[in-house]
């Protein structure tokens, strides 16, 4: 069984309130999302993240009872404006990506395993031994 993904949707009013943030330069107080691929094996479920820009101390991957969370945050520091640079729009300065997603119980969360590479995060959830399928004589 796969996990499933927690979305926030917005309202007209949600819409109205981001654009005005952007137009205005406050984007910073709203995650935004990136996507993934999740995708089942036999023994592990496994989510590929797309972050790219990130370096591996940005990324923090947290479990909580069934929920994975994984939120990524970049902070660059600000260029000192002269009359020879100029800047018109900074949007790359601070940015936080959040997603959160409910697992099955059959998921070992303590043994969990993340990878980053090139712009993917990868994570690996292993299953737990007692909800592998298996056969049964039947006599």
């Amino acid at each position: 069984m796969l996990p499933s993904i927690r979305r926030t949707w917005e309202t007209p009013l949600d819409t109205l309130n981001r654009e005005l943030n952007r137009l205005f330069g406050d984007e910073h107080d709203k995650p935004m999302c990136f996507p993934v691929d999740i995708y089942e094996k036999d023994n592990e479920i496994v989510i590929e993240a797309e972050l790219p820009g990130f370096k591996r101390d940005e990324i923090e991957v947290t479990t909580e009872q069934n929920t994975l969370t994984i939120k990524a945050e970049h902070n660059e520091e600000k260029h000192e404006d002269s009359d020879k640079n100029k800047h018109h729009i900074s949007e790359r300065r601070y940015q936080t990506l959040s997603r959160s997603f409910d697992f099955p119980s059959t998921v070992n969360s303590s043994k969990v395993e993340a990878h980053y590479e090139r712009g993917i995060l990868t994570l690996k959830l292993p299953k737990r031994g007692e909800v592998h399928a298996r056969k049964i004589e039947v006599k």
